[in-house]
């Protein structure tokens, strides 16, 4: 891992962005890889945006295979600010996919932004929809324990439904498969490890 400073904050860049990034640019090329990476950065430059517009601080951003994380100083505050917070990335995908798609030529933009946007929607804890739905739970004052259960059944009942849709559909995309497996894990691994 690389880890930069700058102007207070801590930048880690994971050789899994790296990896990300080669992989993105020999499946699709150098403008693939771009056209992800600023799709990334709108995506967190809504978060940031707002973050900002509640005067909080950046202290950490990650960069990694997944994608971009900013870190704050503290923690957000209220629990509206969170949610506030959290639907700024998805909302700033939405806003420019939809005028992607409106613009001659760059439809394929627009779609990329806009399954941004809904993807990181999803209830998983590992993405906004996820962090967005523990704040709800934590604002209607459910013990950790308690809302990490309602957490990990809408996320299983979730990922059972998507996969009966692809199973209807006869969609056959192995990276979507992998795509709501990988999600899947990742919820209950987040579990075994906050119960450590």
């Amino acid at each position: 891992m690389i880890c930069l400073h700058w102007n207070k904050i801590t930048f880690h860049i994971g050789f899994s962005f790296f990896a990300a990034a080669a992989l993105i640019g020999t499946l699709g090329g150098s403008i693939l890889f771009l056209k992800v990476f600023t799709a990334c950065i709108i995506h967190e430059g809504g978060h940031l945006l707002v973050l900002r517009r509640f005067g909080q601080h950046i202290r950490c951003v990650n960069l990694c295979g997944a994608g971009i994380t900013i870190l704050p100083s503290e923690s957000y505050g209220a629990y509206w600010r969170d949610i506030l917070i959290l639907l700024a990335g998805p909302i700033a995908n939405l806003a420019v996919g939809t005028l992607c798609l409106f613009w001659g030529g760059m439809a394929e933009y627009g779609v990329m932004h806009i399954s941004l946007g809904w993807f990181n929607l999803l209830p998983y804890r590992c993405l906004d929809g996820g962090s967005i739905l523990d704040a709800i739970l934590c604002a209607r004052e459910c013990s950790l324990e308690h809302s990490r259960w309602i957490e990990n059944v809408i996320c299983l009942l979730f990922s059972i439904l998507l996969l009966l849709f692809l199973g209807v559909c006869q969609i056959r995309q192995f990276s979507l498969l992998a795509m709501i497996l990988y999600l899947t894990a990742l919820q209950f691994l987040a579990e075994t490890k906050d119960s450590i």
